[in-house]
């Protein structure tokens, strides 16, 4: 997952020797913002940390892409690569105190695009998105913004267009993490886990125990090769809660590689940990991850783990076609309500228009109130106007309340509302998590339930067989 951390401007002259020159990078802050003014149009600045896997793929293809390029064109662009050691450029620490609420000190998030409004002084925040996105979420965000300010600006939107998840109106994501660990660091925390005999199921105490919490959050930042040897053999020592926390941990920090270390779980003899491998493969969306996916998903059998398996599917894969089939079948056919559910919010991430719009047509005539609600989610998240006009005559003879109530908030939310409107239903409906694998360890450390941490299907301890294979078919 993407990182966060404080800043530091690379001159233009630098920046101009990067992959990013492929887009036109202006030098002033203040000069985008009376050209964007006079061009009608707005200013995009892009916040990046060399190094860090998604900003390293946004330079090495998204601005590279021919849309994204052309798309470009059309508005003011400013670009600030982010480091640990502070500032000079007070350009970019305008950015980071008039739009993120940071100072030269604080962590932003990584990497980050900005749209800004050029008609008011100093600039107005129109949207923002923080981490890591596709380029079809990047080529939405910027259409929309640009339209706020220029209505008449006509764009034609690619198929893989569609609106990021993370996507904020006038605000931004606040910093609350760190950055990879350097080559160093990365040896010195695995020389002192090791050495405090991390790994071996949680057995330490006090300190030494929250200590190797630490350790392992530098670990698993890291895409090196060193931490991946590291985390598949300790994994491999400890099971029920603690493996599942340390899946989630993986889901939320690491970057796309550790796909290699949470698919061999999908396997996993305890429902619970089949689980939540699905849930780090969906927030890793490792395209590689597919084929342990499909697999898994042939064989299991427990419905709450095939939700989540569609949702882990279509992240890895919104434009396959083996995909977007099995979304389909699972929306005419599935016996589960919840299965279908999940089924229709992985709709949401898919990339080919039509295939969205049959689904979610589906997913709308469905017989359960909980799946037509997941629909209007998933337009929501997507923003789609068409979608939303398909979903207002629905709400309009829809018989469930409930339903009915978050149809409208799907409807506020693509006029322009927060997808946050839907926090409550995709927590407790959907079953996404809400607190960090870290808070988690830390409550269960503070219980002192380390020998039987509540296997919620009463599976216990069966994750230490070396990679936790099942031997059971659907």
């Amino acid at each position: 997952m993407n990182t966060l951390a404080g800043t530091t401007a690379l001159s233009l002259a630098l920046l101009c020797t990067t992959a990013s020159a492929q887009i036109r990078w202006e030098a002033s802050l203040d000069a985008a913002l009376e050209d964007a003014k006079e061009l009608k149009t707005v200013v995009m600045v892009a916040l990046n940390m060399p190094g860090e896997p998604a900003s390293d793929e946004l330079e090495a293809e998204h601005y590279k892409d021919k849309v994204i390029r052309e798309l470009s064109k059309h508005s003011v662009n400013l670009i600030y690569h982010v480091g640990p050691t502070g500032s000079s450029n007070p350009d970019e620490r305008r950015v980071r105190e008039s739009f993120l609420g940071a100072t030269a000190g604080d962590p932003v998030a990584v990497p980050h695009h900005l749209f800004l409004d050029p008609r008011e002084e100093g600039g107005k925040l129109i949207s923002s998105v923080a981490y890591k996105l596709t380029k079809g979420q990047l080529e939405w965000i910027w259409v929309d913004a640009i339209q706020k300010v220029n209505p008449e600006f006509e764009w034609e939107l690619s198929d893989r267009a569609r609106a990021p998840e993370g996507m904020r109106v006038n605000g931004a994501e606040g910093g609350t993490g760190d950055m990879p660990p350097s080559e160093e660091e990365l040896k010195s925390a695995l020389k002192e886990i090791k050495k405090n005999g991390g790994g071996r199921g949680g057995r330490g105490r006090g300190a030494n125990w929250m200590r190797t919490l630490e350790l392992f959050n530098v670990i698993v930042r890291s895409p090196e090769k060193p931490a991946l040897k590291y985390a598949e053999t300790s994994l491999r020592a400890i099971g029920g809660g603690f493996l599942r926390s340390a899946l989630r941990t993986i889901g939320d920090k690491s970057p796309e590689i550790w796909w290699t270390i949470a698919s061999p779980y999908l396997e996993s003899r305890s429902r619970s940990t089949r689980e939540e491998a699905a849930r780090a493969l969906e927030k890793l969306a490792a395209p590689k991850s597919l084929s342990p996916l499909k697999k898994a998903w042939k064989s299991e059998s427990d419905d709450k783990v095939r939700g989540r398996m569609l949702r882990a599917l279509a992240s890895a894969g919104p434009t396959d076609k083996t995909v977007t089939k099995t979304l389909g079948k699972v929306l005419q056919k599935d016996k589960s309500p919840d299965v279908r559910a999940q089924a229709a919010a992985a709709v949401s991430v898919l990339e080919n228009p039509e295939v969205v719009r049959k689904h979610l047509e589906t997913a709308l005539e469905d017989e359960h109130a909980k799946v037509r609600t997941a629909a209007a989610y998933a337009i929501a998240s997507r923003r789609d106007k068409d979608l939303a006009a398909i979903l207002q005559k629905k709400a309009a003879n829809e018989r469930d309340a409930e339903a009915k109530e978050w149809m409208q908030k799907a409807i506020e939310v693509v006029e322009g509302g927060e997808l946050r409107a839907f926090r409550a239903f995709v927590k407790d409906v959907l079953g996404d998590r809400t607190q960090t694998a870290e808070q988690n360890l830390r409550d269960m450390w503070n219980r002192r339930n380390r020998d039987n941490d509540g296997e919620e299907d009463g599976e216990g301890d069966t994750d230490k067989d070396g990679g936790g294979r099942r031997r059971r078919g659907r």
